[in-house]
């Protein structure tokens, strides 16, 4: 695992993991589209508003084509909201999130069943953490909530190795991305996209400002 101590202002941020309705892929096409009304010399006076944000691909994007991240306010009902809120707030705990990172099992077989586990008992105060490990293993990628004090989502990824007769000739992990990779891409947004605006709640209860865009 790479544990780092400050952004090398080289690297690119990129979303901690997929989920359906994720904007990744369409995310540069979409900032350059919107850097086309922005008057570089007034930028600091603009601010962004990413609506259903989710993972964060067009704010990651904005950070990376050089957008202050304290001009970014990101909104998402979803427990995204509650993780953006804390990587911009600086209350996302890296040692928290290690310790989860860590109790998954070293044997990938093992992993769904774990996962399993860790959605069955959720944790209220750790809430975050467990999320995006549950999202890292959601079938299809598809979007894991909270509600009535539970997780929500239909099924979780499992090892799977191809055999002689399968069209598909590598295997597929239980996690995409896998836990060190998925640790390394958190600890790059704590330390690039601090400073940021998150909100756990629903877009139609957030107050907006004048000089948006």
């Amino acid at each position: 695992m790479v544990i780092i101590t400050k952004l090398d202002k080289l690297a690119k941020l990129t979303i901690p993991c997929a989920y359906q309705g994720g904007k990744q892929r369409i995310a540069k096409q979409v900032v350059d589209i919107i850097s086309q009304y922005i008057n570089n010399n007034n930028s600091d006076n603009i601010k962004f508003y990413d609506m259903c944000c989710g993972s964060g691909a067009i704010s990651i994007e904005l950070v990376n084509q050089g957008f202050n991240p304290e001009n970014i306010i990101m909104v998402d009902a979803s427990p995204w909201g509650l993780f953006w809120k804390q990587i911009g707030d600086g209350t996302f705990s890296m040692d928290i999130f290690k310790y989860y990172i860590d109790s998954v099992p070293k044997d990938i077989s093992k992993i769904q069943e774990y996962i399993k586990q860790l959605y069955k008992n959720p944790t209220q105060m750790n809430l975050v953490y467990e999320f995006l490990l549950l999202q890292c293993a959601s079938f299809g990628s598809k979007g894991i909530w909270w509600k009535d004090n539970k997780w929500c989502t239909s099924s979780f990824r499992n090892y799977w190795l191809p055999t002689a007769t399968s069209s598909r000739r590598s295997p597929v992990n239980p996690m995409m991305p896998m836990p060190n990779t998925l640790y390394q891409r958190v600890q790059e947004l704590s330390f690039g996209m601090e400073g940021v605006k998150g909100y756990w709640q629903d877009c139609n209860d957030i107050d907006i400002e004048e000089k948006i865009f």
